[in-house]
């Protein structure tokens, strides 16, 4: 595992992307095996794939990946199979996209941030293809199958640019939301209902660098998660509803709350808002962008000590 270092650079979600197309590729559904299962030892006795089933976080919980994410690895992996780099050209090929796209003073905002750079070329995540995805409904939000359709796309990469439906609905009309819930339902229902075992384990356990979420526990542990999933959809609403803030202002503080008040704040969960963040002149989520990318020297920390 030691030869894997100067291609995961801290960062272990990368395993788990090169697995689960693995494992699709082999016949089994990676929502139904956790990559711990009897059952794909004889996919895993030789390498790369011993190293890599080894190394995969939380090995006795199928995968959460949505369909979307799941075609992402599957190209990835017929390209360069078993190999982070397919994943860091991935990110940069979507960070390019999203810098055409962007004004010329927005994009070099983007292009420097530091958690930008150490998400996706370092760490091979692939949230700029949702970022892109994102960026691309803003900007195709007069056209409603355009829109709705890309909404949907970015859905089924990650679940988390469904609090854009308000303000979908807001921009793009009724019909557009119909759009991408239709296409999100689509996508999704060839694996129900085995999506929602790794899904189920990761809403009522997951939880990592919250302040607010931890807060709500201090009060209510019960009541925790539910006031959370509350805030989330409240603050998606009212910034729909907003007459002060444009629309790339309303989608990038629906995606920057959308983080920060949820149970789990992953660092490049922030990736998602900062295109808009960006082209909005936003500048408390890409200060916070800045801040939160600190969180990678308790990894260099701990890499070094062990």
């Amino acid at each position: 595992p030691n030869a894997w270092q100067r291609f995961l650079l801290f960062d272990h979600d990368v395993w788990r992307f090169l697995w689960d197309p693995h494992v699709a590729a082999s016949g089994f559904n990676p929502y139904s095996f956790a990559p711990q299962d009897p059952g794909l030892d004889r996919i895993a006795q030789d390498e790369p794939w011993l190293t890599v089933r080894s190394n995969i976080n939380y090995p006795q919980t199928p995968t959460t990946y949505p369909p979307g994410a799941q075609l992402v690895f599957r190209i990835t992996n017929l390209l360069l199979p078993a190999n982070p780099l397919g994943f860091k050209l991935l990110a940069i090929a979507a960070d390019l996209g999203i810098i055409a796209l962007l004004p010329l003073p927005c994009a070099l905002l983007y292009a420097w941030n530091p958690l930008v750079l150490k998400a996706g070329a370092a760490s091979a995540h692939f949230d700029s293809v949702v970022a892109l995805l994102v960026l691309l409904v803003y900007c195709n939000r007069r056209h409603l199958w355009h829109a709705g359709a890309l909404l949907g796309a970015a859905a089924l990469v990650k679940l988390s640019p469904l609090l854009l439906l308000p303000w979908l609905y807001r921009h793009s009309g009724l019909r557009s939301v119909f759009v991408a819930v239709f296409l999100t339902l689509c996508g999704f229902a060839p694996f129900y209902p085995d999506f929602l075992t790794g899904l189920a384990v990761f809403g009522e356990n997951w939880q990592f660098n919250a302040g607010y979420f931890y807060a709500l526990q201090w009060l209510s542990p019960a009541a925790a998660r539910p006031i959370s999933l509350l805030s989330l959809a409240a603050a998606a609403l009212l910034l729909a509803r907003s007459k002060s803030f444009d629309p790339a202002q309303q989608a990038a503080w629906t995606l920057f709350l959308g983080v920060v008040l949820s149970p789990t704040v992953m660092p490049w969960y922030l990736v998602w808002c900062l295109p808009l963040a960006a082209l909005a002149g936003e500048m408390i989520p890409i200060y916070f962008s800045f801040a939160v990318a600190l969180s990678t020297l308790v990894t260099v920390s701990y890499t070094h000590l062990t």
